[in-house]
C-alpha cells in the first residue's frame, strides 16, 4: 500500500511537472510568436521610410582630423549603407574595421557611400581615448545629440534597426547589418549590384 502511494505521488509530481513545462513552453512560444509579429510589423513600417540625417555632424577622417560639416555632401545622389553605433559599445567599435575588410572591399565606394554614425555624449573622451585606437580609411560621423535615432524614430537599443541600405533618395531598401550573417551580406551586395546598373 505504501509503495502504491509513493508511486502515485511520484506520478502526480511527474504529470504536474510535464504540464507546467508544457504551459511554460507554450507561453514561450506565444512570446516568441508575438515578438516575431512585432519585428515583422517594424520591418514593414521601416521599409516605407525615408531616413533623415542631421544637418551637420563632426567628421573624423584620418588621424586627429576633426571637422564640423554639412552632412549633405555625404548623402546626395548615391546609394548608401548607413549604420549607427554607440561609442560605448566596444564590440561595435571593433566592427568598424570589419566593414572595410568584409563589405567595403567588395563594392565601388565611389558610387555607394558608407556612412557610419557614432553616438557619443562625450566627444573629448571619444577623441582622446577611443578614436586613436580605430584604424579605418573612411569618415566617421559623430552624432553628439543622438539626432539620427531621434529624427528617424529608431529604437535606441535595438541594433537590428540601426543599419540600412538606402537608395539615392534615402529610402530604405534593406534593414539589418550585413556583418551579422552571410545571407544578409549577399542581399546587400546583390541589391547594390542591381541598382548600380540604373
Amino acid at each position: 500500500m505504501k509503495k502504491n502511494f509513493q508511486y502515485v505521488s511520484i506520478m502526480k509530481a511527474f504529470i504536474i511537472s510535464i504540464l507546467m513545462l508544457l504551459t511554460l513552453s507554450s507561453c514561450d512560444f506565444f512570446k516568441k510568436d508575438n515578438e516575431a509579429k512585432q519585428l515583422k510589423k517594424m520591418f514593414q513600417e521601416f521599409s516605407k521610410k525615408e531616413l533623415k540625417f542631421p544637418d551637420s555632424v563632426f567628421v573624423f577622417y584620418g588621424k586627429n582630423n576633426l571637422l564640423k560639416r554639412s552632412i549633405q555632401s555625404y548623402t546626395e545622389n548615391h546609394l548608401k549603407i548607413v549604420t549607427r553605433i554607440t561609442a560605448d559599445c566596444h564590440h561595435c567599435i571593433i566592427n568598424l574595421q570589419r566593414w572595410e575588410e568584409e563589405i567595403l572591399c567588395q563594392i565601388d565606394t565611389s558610387s555607394v557611400k558608407f556612412l557610419s554614425f557614432i553616438y557619443t555624449d562625450n566627444l573629448s573622451y571619444f577623441t582622446d581615448v577611443i578614436y586613436p585606437e580605430i584604424d579605418i580609411n573612411y569618415p566617421l560621423l559623430i552624432d553628439t545629440l543622438n539626432q539620427f535615432v531621434i529624427d528617424n524614430n529608431l529604437p535606441p537599443f535595438d541594433n537590428r534597426f540601426h543599419t540600412f541600405l538606402l537608395d539615392t533618395k534615402n529610402k530604405i531598401i534593406l534593414i539589418g547589418s550585413p556583418l551579422s550573417n552571410n545571407q544578409l551580406k549577399n542581399l546587400y551586395l546583390d541589391e547594390i549590384q542591381k541598382r548600380k546598373k540604373f
